[in-house]
C-alpha cells in the first residue's frame, strides 16, 4: 500500500506538472524508506521464509479445498459399491463425478507448486464436479472453493505479488 500511496502522488504531480510542497518531502521520503525496507526484507533477508511460508500456505488452501468435496466423494463411493453395474444416465453421472473427484484429488495432492495451468485444471475439475442433483450437493461449497482458489491462485503468485507491491522503479 504505501508503495502505492507514493507511486500515486507522485505520478498526479507529474501528469498536473505541480511542484511537490517542500513540507511533503520529509513524509515522502519516509515513504520511500519504508517501501524500500519491505523490499529488502522480503525479497534479501527472509527469501527462504516467503518460500517456506508460501508452501505450507499452498498445501493448506490445497487440503481444505479437496475437503470441500469429501461428502461427495463419500456419496460417490457409497453410490458405486450399492448399485448393479448398469448402464443409466445416473451411473453415468456418478462416474463422471469420480472421474473428475480422483483428477482433482491428484491436481492438489501432486506437488508443491501450483502453477496457472495447474490452477486452471483444478477449475475444470471443480467445474465437472458440480452435480446440483447430488443430495449433497451446496452452491455455498463452490462459492467456498472459488474463494479458496483465488487464495491457491494468490499464494502461487507471491514473488510477483510482491515484486509489484514493492516495486520502486518509477523513481
Amino acid at each position: 500500500r504505501a508503495s502505492l500511496v507514493l507511486r500515486n502522488h507522485l505520478i498526479s504531480h507529474y501528469t498536473f506538472d505541480m511542484a511537490i510542497e517542500s513540507d511533503h518531502l520529509p513524509a515522502l521520503a519516509a515513504l520511500c524508506e519504508v517501501v524500500k525496507s519491505i523490499q529488502t526484507l522480503l525479497h534479501v533477508r527472509r527469501r527462504p521464509s516467503v518460500i517456506s511460508t508460501q508452501r505450507a500456505a499452498e498445501k493448506l488452501i490445497a487440503a481444505s479445498l479437496f475437503r470441500l468435496f469429501e461428502s461427495l466423494r463419500l456419496a460417490t463411493d457409497h453410490y458405486n459399491a450399492s448399485i448393479d453395474h448398469e448402464a443409466s444416465v445416473e451411473s453415468t453421472n456418478i462416474a463422471r463425478i469420480t472421474a473428475c473427484l480422483s483428477s482433482l484429488e491428484g491436481l492438489l495432492k501432486g506437488t508443491s507448486s501450483f502453477s496457472q495451468g495447474r490452477c486452471d485444471a483444478i477449475k475444470v475439475s471443480l467445474a465437472c464436479c458440480a452435480n446440483p442433483g447430488a443430495h449433497d450437493f451446496r452452491f455455498e461449497s463452490l462459492d467456498k472453493a472459488r474463494s479458496l482458489l483465488d487464495d491457491l491462485h494468490l499464494m502461487s503468485d507471491i514473488d510477483n505479488v510482491l515484486r509489484r507491491a514493492c516495486d520502486m522503479s518509477f523513481l
